[in-house]
């Protein structure tokens, strides 16, 4: 085994690796573009290859999702809850734990959120809700007061924490509020005298509405799972709620995220990870130790940190019955882009878990598991797309561009010609496989009647036309900066997204 100093700088290489990679690639991308054209054109043409074919992919199971959210959502979630199944356990005898982190969290978008979990199946009696508030914020004891007042006989119980403020070795956010509430947890689930194995816990977002039947079916699939203790539920995550009131650039790049979702959930064997709003089973959280106060993005962090416990033996199991939340938003069109950014640059610090995988494998030579390698690989390769897409994109099109302008006799019967060609046509399926997964969450969600139905295409055209601005301002720049600060051990802060409530459309009221 190497010496501890050795093992620390192994670690605090792979925290720097996401950023070292994609400035490599950047620098490249210029250097390369200047003084060898012809080389980088064909690396390019590789990228761009790969990249049409993760398009393709996220297109056809955007589709395959869309047929198993119309199958899930007529399927009788309800039929056999009171019978027992294979395993000894009835739907109706599991219990489900709500933690919903609240920082200045208007307080009408919570009850959006409590009445969408109120509506869920014997609510009552299974659902119990912990309002996970924040010291730092002013008035948070008398609004957590009234709502557990006012929504007390609606849910089997409901209460609410205090996170303390500057806690050691604790990052301020969702992660480290969660991580407090949860040491109440296991004592209010014992006071309701309730079986812990027979408990769910969901980490919920404020502004989450889920499924109406978003429970029934996880006490469903949670009951006739073998290994429920080793399980993650995912429903797709739908930013349905004001998407239409949100600037296009928002909407644009909120349509991709959702979508590249969508797509992994429904592929076969894909092994996603979680987002936002996710389940779990209570034993395995008390087995991998909950949340962890140290990170910020939580989402991923917990299901690896589960999935390290157990050895790898732990899975995302996803439930094709849709939650919405809200898009991002501001008071002007510039605070509802700048909101975006920033939400974007907090979730692209997630890259810090290519340094703890890293950190695991260092410290613990039983975790050198294929699952762990394989981790380890995804996550880098999930944050690294996101820096490596735009520069090596965007370079490509500027030295094509460049040399097609040069007007050069015979051009396109020389090597820069074949590339050319061959990126006019990578260029072209772009594009077309971009427009199609736009139009398919367009018909998913469709503009509500108030929305001018002309402005539709013309906000596409003048998208499409700004990609390469959107894409830096809404891909690639979150990202080089989270990883950059991660690079040099800059610590970014937790800026929680304002929300404006939005009344559900006729759309989204159909499908909840």
């Amino acid at each position: 085994m190497a010496a501890p100093d050795t093992q620390r700088r192994r670690v605090e290489f792979a925290y720097a690796l996401p950023g070292m990679i994609s400035w490599t690639v950047a620098v490249s991308a210029v250097i390369c573009g200047v003084l060898f054209p012809h080389l980088w054109l064909i690396i390019a043409l590789g990228y761009i290859g790969y990249f049409l074919a993760r398009m393709a992919f996220t297109l056809v199971f955007t589709i395959v999702g869309d047929v198993k959210l119309h199958r899930w959502g007529k399927r009788d979630w309800l039929a056999g809850y009171n019978d027992a199944g294979p395993h000894g356990l009835a739907p109706r005898d599991v219990h489900h734990v709500v933690v919903v982190p609240s920082y200045q969290e208007p307080s009408d978008i919570l009850r959006r959120t409590l009445d969408a979990l109120a509506d869920q199946h014997m609510a009552a009696e299974r659902l119990i809700v912990v309002l996970a508030m924040e010291e730092r914020e002013k008035g948070h004891a008398a609004k957590a007061a009234e709502l557990t007042a006012e929504y007390g006989s609606r849910f089997e119980h409901i209460s609410y924490t205090v996170h303390p403020i500057g806690l050691p070795d604790e990052v301020a956010g969702k992660s480290s509020n969660e991580a407090w509430a949860a040491r109440f947890v296991p004592e209010i689930v014992e006071s309701l005298g309730v079986d812990p194995d027979v408990v769910t816990v969901t980490s919920c977002d404020a502004d989450s509405v889920f499924h109406r039947r978003y429970f029934a079916a996880l006490a469903q699939l949670f009951a006739a799972d073998e290994s429920r203790h080793n399980r993650f539920w995912q429903a797709p995550l739908f930013f349905y709620n004001n998407l239409w009131q949100v600037p296009a650039g928002v909407r644009l790049s909120t349509w991709f995220s959702q979508s590249v979702q969508l797509s992994e959930l429904a592929a076969p064997r894909f092994h996603a990870l979680p987002i936002s709003t996710y389940t779990f089973s209570m034993r395995l959280a008390i087995g991998s130790g909950w949340w962890d106060a140290s990170v910020i993005p939580e989402d991923w962090h917990t299901f690896l940190a589960a999935q390290f416990a157990r050895r790898g033996d732990v899975t995302l199991v996803p439930i094709f019955l849709a939650t919405h939340g809200d898009a991002t938003d501001g008071a002007t069109w510039a605070e509802a882009m700048q909101s975006r950014n920033l939400q974007l640059t907090r979730h692209a610090w997630g890259a810090e878990d290519v340094g703890w995988i890293a950190d695991q494998l260092a410290w613990r030579r039983d975790y050198w598991k294929p699952f762990a390698i394989f981790r380890f690989f995804q996550v880098l390769h999930d944050h690294l797309i996101r820096t490596v897409s735009w520069f090596m994109l965007t370079s490509a099109w500027a030295v094509s561009s460049w040399l097609s302008q040069q007007r050069v006799p015979g051009l396109h019967f020389t090597p820069f010609g074949t590339e050319l060609t061959f990126l006019s046509w990578g260029f072209t399926a772009g594009g077309a496989l971009m427009m199609l997964t736009l139009i398919v969450d367009i018909v998913r969600n469709p503009p509500p009647d108030s929305y001018p139905i002309w402005r539709v295409p013309i906000e596409l055209a003048v998208m499409w036309f700004t990609t390469p601005l959107t894409g830096w301002y809404f891909g690639c720049a979150p990202a080089l900066t989270a990883q950059t600060k991660l690079m040099l051990g800059i610590p970014i802060g937790y800026r929680v997204t304002p929300k404006r409530l939005v009344a559900a459309t006729a759309n989204n009221q159909s499908r909840s």
